[in-house]
C-alpha cells in the first residue's frame, strides 16, 4: 500500500459487512483519534459521534454523523502493511478505496495503491479531563488537565520512565541532560502537587544491567527522579503497558505537540548524512505499537514518517 494511514473510510459508516479491528483509531471530526471499541458497546447500539472521511474524487476530508456501531466477535481479518509501515487489521469484506474504485480487503494485491491521509487538521480547543478515581487510603494529590505541560512528562515518562504497580515511578536523565531535571520536577509538583526524590546513581557500575526492571546501557551517571504514591501512579500506568495513553491520541494539537517534544527527547535523535548532509530526525522504540500511534500524532502536524522495521524506529 502507499503512504502513511489508513483508509479514509471507517467501517462505522459502512455497512455490516466490512468492520476494522477494535484497536484501530480512527479520526473524529475534531481531529482528534479515538479507538473504534470506543465508539459503542453493543452491537447495532445507535451512536451519533462525528467522524472524518474523505470523498471518493476529493482529497479533502469532510465529517459524517456515524449512526450504528457494529461489533462482531468472530470475522476472518487481514493485516495489511503499508510503505510507511503502517499496519491496519480489518475484515476480509471491508472495502478500501484502490485509487478510484473500491475494493475487498481480501482482494488487495502486494504493489497495490490505496488512498491515505497525509495531513489530520485537528481543530479540537479544550483540555481533555482524566477519569481517574483515587485511593482516600493513599497521599491526596491534586488532578489536573491533560494540558500541554502533562503532555511532555507522559512523553517522557513513555521514554524513559519506569512504572511499578501501584506506588513508585521513576525518570530516567542522563548527565549530558540535566537541564531536564528541573523542567521534570516542576511540572510533577506543578501538576500534582507531589514531592519527586532526586537520586544519582553511578552508570558504570550499572551498564548492560538492569534498574528497577529497566535496561541500563549508559556509562555515564543517571538522574533518577521518583515519586513514591499510589495516586500519581494511576496516572502512568500506560508506562507499564508501553503505549501511547488514549487520552494524548484524543487531546488537542498543543497537547500533542507537548507530548512528542518529551518523547523524542526520551528516545529520539537527530543525524546528518556526510555524503548528502541530509539531516534526520528520527524515534526509536521496542514496542512497534508505539511507532504505530506516533505516525498518527505527526499527522496533525503534516509530517508523513515511515517506520524502518530493521530497527523499530521512524
Amino acid at each position: 500500500g502507499d503512504d502513511t494511514f489508513m483508509p479514509n473510510i471507517h467501517s462505522l459508516i459502512l455497512s455490516p459487512s466490512g468492520c476494522l479491528d477494535g484497536e484501530t483509531y480512527v479520526a473524529t471530526a475534531v481531529g482528534t483519534f479515538k479507538k473504534i471499541k470506543n465508539f459503542g458497546e453493543y452491537h447495532l447500539q445507535p451512536i451519533k459521534e462525528k467522524v472524518k472521511i474523505n470523498r471518493q474524487h476529493s482529497t479533502y476530508p469532510y465529517s459524517s454523523r456515524t449512526i450504528t456501531f457494529f461489533k462482531y466477535l468472530n470475522k476472518n481479518t487481514i493485516k495489511l502493511t503499508l510503505n510507511s509501515g503502517r499496519k491496519i487489521i480489518v475484515s476480509e469484506e471491508h472495502p478500501l478505496l484502490n485509487c478510484n474504485k473500491w475494493v475487498l480487503a481480501k482482494n488487495i494485491k502486494k504493489g497495490d495503491k490505496i488512498r491515505v491521509a497525509n495531513n489530520i487538521e485537528c481543530m479540537k480547543k479544550i483540555y481533555n479531563k482524566f477519569d481517574i478515581i483515587t485511593d482516600k487510603r493513599s497521599r491526596k494529590i491534586s488532578i489536573p488537565v491533560c494540558n500541554e505541560e502533562i503532555g511532555v512528562l507522559f512523553g517522557y515518562a513513555l521514554g524513559d520512565g519506569f512504572s511499578r504497580k501501584k506506588y513508585q515511578l521513576s525518570l530516567y536523565v542522563n548527565e549530558e541532560e540535566s537541564d531536564l531535571i528541573h523542567i521534570l520536577t516542576k511540572i510533577m509538583i506543578k501538576n500534582f502537587n507531589v514531592n519527586p526524590k532526586i537520586d544519582i546513581v553511578d552508570g558504570t557500575k550499572y551498564n548492560n544491567s538492569t534498574i528497577d526492571g529497566r535496561v541500563i546501557h549508559r556509562k555515564q551517571s543517571l538522574t533518577v527522579i521518583s515519586v513514591y504514591n499510589n495516586n500519581f501512579n494511576k496516572f502512568f500506568s500506560f508506562v507499564r503497558k508501553k503505549e501511547i495513553p488514549e487520552i494524548i491520541m484524543e487531546s488537542k494539537k498543543s497537547v500533542v505537540a507537548g507530548f512528542l517534544s518529551g518523547l523524542f527527547e526520551a528516545d529520539g535523535c537527530c543525524s546528518i548524512k556526510k555524503t548528502d548532509k541530509q539531516g534526520r530526525i528520527s524515534l526509536t522504540s521496542i514496542n512497534e505499537k508505539i511507532l504505530q500511534d506516533t505516525l498518527l500524532l505527526l499527522l496533525k502536524f503534516g509530517i508523513k514518517a515511515r517506520i524502518d522495521s530493521t530497527n523499530l524506529s521512524i
